[in-house]
């Protein structure tokens, strides 16, 4: 039968699970655990003895791909980065990627901030993409969403008369 073992930090009691191994160790499991950083855990046997130290770090993980919410207007686009998913370190910046198939342009956009993309030629398709960054660098990019800016139509008037 495999040791059992308490898991202290800073005086209080850390929530893991444990498997035994054949070689008669036992992995110790957390959950919750802050990316990029580095912890130190007292580990006893519930049987008692003095307690060792467990020393290890965390890694950051890249976020995954955001979304990228787009509207056509006149010769611009409204754009917006809805982050995905993160279990990384905070996200600190975003990027918008578009191009209308010749010209491949980028702007900086904080997610959750709206921007705009102007100067563009009405009735060319263009396409966005998105990405964003935390510690541990650059998610994939967002799928592809593609908008068509457009000129306003007038309202028609009446000839006179009637």
């Amino acid at each position: 039968m495999a040791d059992t073992f308490k898991v202290l930090s800073d005086g209080k009691e850390v929530a893991h699970t444990e498997e035994p191994q054949e070689d008669s160790t036992t992995n110790l499991k957390f959950t919750g655990l802050k990316p990029n950083s580095n912890i130190t855990y007292d580990v006893y046997y519930v049987t008692g003895g003095d307690p060792e130290k467990a020393e290890f770090s965390t890694k950051d993980t890249k976020p995954g791909a955001p979304t990228v919410q787009v509207t056509a207007d006149d010769t611009k686009l409204f754009v917006k980065i809805v982050a995905g998913t993160n279990t990384g370190s905070t996200i600190k910046s975003g990027k918008i990627y578009y191009t209308d198939g010749t010209t491949a342009k980028t702007m900086d956009l904080k997610p959750g901030d709206a921007g705009t993309i102007s100067g563009l030629t009405n009735g060319n398709e263009y396409q966005v993409q998105a990405t964003v960054t935390n510690g541990a660098g650059e998610s994939p990019k967002s799928a592809v969403v593609k908008a068509t800016p457009v000129a306003p139509t007038e309202p028609e008037t009446p000839p006179d008369g009637e």
